[in-house]
């Protein structure tokens, strides 16, 4: 077990979300290690999520309003600085987590004992899509172990973390200023962070899928245009760096395109998925195929 001054955090931000915050309660009462506080920070929510929470009796939470005008950093920054935790964890109000993950977090946290080199605990995660009744396991992490390779990983290729499974030092996101409010990063603003905390320290992740991603009509995911705007604005804020040359970027580009394309087609903005074609000119196979289907209007 993690030393005694180790305690977690946990920040759940919610709209809206009664028909799912229970869940997300429950698997946090089932915990098998109960050394954790609950921050719930509601968006003024005009359902019945406040009774819900309120009516949590055996658990140390606490309940917080703000309005956040559509920017979600908001919530989750004023539920950090209301944190006790010397880490954070974050929980969205409509996933849930495996019973023993607080216990595996604080193995893991006792594992590496004084490594101060370490910012954040990742884990792999279960994706189910309620509408379609689909559920498969998700790989977190990148074989590179420092933070360097791993900023690097970040910026020129992809995300490789989930929010509801990773786990960060308070002290370091104070360091790298918490999460970005900026409106173009809304929907990408965990992977804003991630890239900061990568120039900070290393993450290490365990693969074991210690949390349920819920996929539903209601998540800012399903606003693949939004989205990849903001994935856009993200690309170029890291990719202006000097340190990048001109191959790199021209490969991060191409892989960004790649990835627009196929998340407008496949969530149907065909027109936009052609707009980035012709923007971008991919002339690969897997882009021409992807071409094809917008053209088809196909989401498959």
């Amino acid at each position: 077990m993690a030393k005694t001054e180790d305690k977690i955090s946990i920040i759940i931000i919610t709209y809206n979300m009664g028909k799912f915050i229970g869940r997300a309660l429950n698997s946090l009462q089932n915990q098998t290690c109960p050394n954790f506080e609950v921050i719930v920070v509601d968006n003024h929510s005009q359902d019945e999520t406040e009774e819900i929470v309120n009516a949590v009796r055996d658990m140390d939470i606490r309940l917080i309003k703000v309005h956040n005008n559509g920017i979600l950093s908001v919530s989750r920054n004023c539920g950090m600085e209301k944190a006790h935790g010397n880490w954070i964890g974050f929980l969205d109000a409509d996933d849930f987590w495996a019973e023993d993950r607080v216990e595996r977090l604080y193995e893991e946290i006792a594992a590496h004992g004084n490594d101060k080199d370490i910012v954040a605990y990742s884990n792999d995660f279960i994706e189910w899509d309620i509408q379609k009744n689909k559920k498969r396991v998700c790989t977190c992490g990148t074989t590179a172990a420092g933070r360097e390779e791993q900023h690097r990983e970040l910026v020129l290729h992809k995300n490789f973390m989930t929010l509801s499974g990773t786990l960060v030092r308070k002290d370091a996101l104070l360091a790298v200023g918490m999460f970005d409010e900026a409106e173009q990063l809304k929907t990408v603003e965990d992977y804003d962070l991630w890239i900061k905390l990568t120039t900070y320290g290393k993450i290490v992740f365990i693969h074991e899928p210690l949390c349920t991603i819920v996929l539903h009509e209601g998540n800012y995911s399903k606003k693949a245009n939004i989205q990849m705007e903001a994935l856009r604005y993200l690309k170029q804020k890291y990719l202006d760096d000097s340190r990048w040359t001109e191959e790199e970027r021209e490969a991060a580009w191409n892989g960004y395109a790649l990835l627009a394309m196929r998340c407008l087609q496949k969530n149907g903005f065909f027109k936009e998925a052609k707009k980035i074609w012709r923007e971008y000119r991919c002339l690969s196979l897997k882009a021409c195929i992807i071409l094809l289907l917008s053209c088809l209007h196909i989401t498959k």
